[in-house]
């Protein structure tokens, strides 16, 4: 049943314009309304609150009542129309007044962005590849050597940085046009060892040869996964020496293989441990891979139109959260610029990800989402009951993890219907 008279017109996929008539009787009630309200209440000279007479009421004060109801009545019936055709903005109307005729009728027009229309096409059948990545024995023995590495001893020296050695470092970000200190972004203390997985290989190369005390002004391109954008991000770093640390390895023996924990039997009881783990962790890495691959090419193959306006919000939303990381002066304009691929991408994926959830009928219970984290505690060795009083508190970790596992479903249901060949 119609409730509101009202002509839907679309302008493209996601742009909506409201066409709203209405008649006398539906607008004047607003206006017996508040004449009424303006009648009580009216402090008149010379008449009786209360008393003072309606055609006077409406020659004071017609204008202001006009602009006041006229707001009223749009708000009210913009929301009706709403309703009645299904339609959720994503952004404020802009509101016309096309017709009005004072109490008697009134025709204006919303016009919007909705999330796009379209249809999830195209991707049935493409085929991917998946590449597995296989433990060498070299990784095998880079593990056992980290496992030297932190069995060993450590003696402070003055330099030169060789690979293997354990460095204390501070970090300034620096704007890679003008060199400038890029404010909220240094990072002071970090220990780590060169030539390990924890820093950068272009990083641990220029610090090679360094002493304590030198400062390296290191220029570096960042290497994204999504989006792919035609130009190389630049990262510029100014990496300050403070401590160097040799490391004395110990030999690695059944002997000491038995003094580890892990109940290894002998040296080959522990690398056949080290390949197991190897094979889970490499998987997982090829599994991630696979998952932000499949999703790219969703995105390229569907590629919805993102709103305007959705794409600005969206952009709003990050520069509001890096500001408050940096605390100090900031390029809104230069940092939306940077972003905006990236933040188009996300939402492609948001509405691509969301229209399958629909279609597919994907939902996700309590179950699910205590199970997930029980194999989390697992993982970081934490207490699984003060974990999940943490998570049924703050809804928001609990949002963040339901909508984890959705992602793996709708991407499992992806990965059902196209043509994945491992190598």
């Amino acid at each position: 049943m119609e409730i509101v008279k009202v002509q839907v017109n679309s302008k493209n996929n996601y742009e909506r314009e409201l066409e709203i008539h209405l008649e006398e009787e539906e607008i004047t009630p607003y206006f017996e309304k508040k004449y009424k309200e303006l009648k009580r209440n009216a402090n008149i000279e010379g008449f009786r609150k209360g008393k003072v007479p309606l055609n006077l009421i409406k020659k004071m004060f017609g204008k202001r009542v006009n602009a006041i109801v006229l707001e009223e009545i749009i708000d009210d019936f913009y929301s009706k129309a709403l309703e009645q055709e299904n339609l959720e903005p994503v952004n404020e109307a802009r509101v016309d007044v096309i017709e009005y005729e004072p109490e008697k009728s009134f025709k204006f027009k919303a016009t919007f962005e909705i999330e796009p229309e379209f249809q999830l096409t195209g991707f049935e059948g493409m085929k991917l590849t998946k590449n597995i990545r296989k433990v060498t024995n070299n990784d095998v023995e880079k593990e056992l050597e980290r496992i030297q590495m932190n069995l060993g001893s450590k003696m402070e020296s003055e330099g030169p940085v060789e690979n293997g050695d354990f460095v204390l470092i501070d970090i300034q970000e620096l704007d890679p046009k003008t060199g400038y200190q890029i404010i909220g972004k240094k990072y002071n203390d970090i220990y780590v060892r060169v030539g390990s997985e924890d820093l950068a290989k272009d990083i641990s190369e220029k610090l090679l040869g360094t002493r304590v005390n030198d400062t390296v002004d290191i220029t570096r391109d960042l290497d994204l996964v999504m989006p792919k954008d035609e130009e190389k991000v630049k990262e510029r770093l100014l990496v300050h020496i403070k401590k160097i640390e040799k490391v004395e390895i110990p030999p690695l023996d059944d002997e000491l293989v038995k003094d580890l924990n892990g109940n290894y039997r002998d040296l080959n009881d522990l690398k056949s441990k080290i390949r197991e783990s190897l094979e889970k962790r490499f998987k997982e890495q090829s599994e991630i891979i696979f998952n932000s691959s499949v999703k790219d090419e969703l995105v390229k193959r569907i590629n919805p139109e993102v709103p305007p306006s959705m794409l600005e919000s969206y952009l709003n939303i990050m520069v509001e959260n890096e500001k408050n990381k940096q605390k100090g002066k900031f390029d809104e304009k230069f940092f939306k610029d940077q972003n905006k691929s990236r933040a188009e991408w996300n939402l492609k994926w948001y509405l691509i990800k969301k229209k399958l959830i629909k279609n597919e009928k994907v939902e996700v219970n309590d179950e699910e989402v205590f199970e997930r984290l029980e194999n989390i505690a697992k993982l970081r060795n934490l207490d699984f009951p003060s974990l999940k009083r943490d998570y049924r508190i703050n809804k928001e970790k609990y949002q963040w993890l339901k909508d984890e596992i959705l992602e793996d479903k709708v991407l499992d249901i992806v990965k059902n219907k196209i043509q994945i060949e491992e190598t």
